[in-house]
């Protein structure tokens, strides 16, 4: 029999190791239970191909798999975040044996076009010019960015042409998705 080199790991186990990992972050377990259906998604990419013990690459592959999937409409972007952070917290608790909440993304307007990301920055502009603090320009932003991004991708029209029905969507959108922005948990230390 061959052996295991010291730094492979069974994928259900670096999965347990996760979940122990970030149990004191306090998820919800609405969120926690989203987080079992990423890894329990990525196990069955792992059978698909043969593999039972955790891999980096593999992980990165599944990963850039979903991200064609997004590109193609067949996946949606919370998903895709999903499965994106699942990893990212796997690969951290498996070559650190810890996991710190961060955020990831670099540049949170990337998905924007050009147009909408100039209606985003010169609306910060204007907040700032109007003496608004930075935790209000910030919450602001993630609400502002929310809204462009779902014009931009669900209703694929410009700013001008929405009407009533299309701000209710856009609540009604937003709210669903509150908890992923984390504006979740900053409404429920304000409060």
């Amino acid at each position: 029999m061959e052996a295991i080199p010291l730094d492979e790991i069974l994928l259900t186990e670096l999965i347990a190791k996760t979940k122990l990992a970030v149990a004191p972050l306090r998820y919800s377990q609405s969120t926690f239970h989203q987080f079992g259906l990423a890894w329990n998604d990525l196990l069955q990419y792992f059978e698909a191909n043969g593999q039972n013990f955790f891999s980096e690459d593999l992980a990165k592959q599944f990963v850039q798999q979903s991200r064609q999937q997004l590109i193609i409409g067949t996946l949606k972007m919370w998903r895709f975040r999903l499965y994106q952070r699942s990893i990212e917290m796997l690969i951290e608790v498996h070559n650190t044996g810890k996991y710190a909440w961060r955020v990831y993304r670099t540049d949170p307007n990337a998905s924007l076009s050009m147009k909408f990301k100039t209606i985003y920055n010169e609306f910060q502009t204007y907040l700032l010019k109007n003496g608004k603090g930075i935790s209000t320009c910030d919450l602001y932003g993630t609400v502002s960015r929310h809204i462009l991004t779902y014009v931009q991708n669900e209703l694929s029209m410009t700013i001008s042409e929405l009407t009533l029905k299309d701000v209710g969507k856009i609540i009604n959108s937003f709210s669903l998705s509150l908890y992923w922005e984390g504006l979740f948990c900053l409404i429920k230390r304000e409060t």
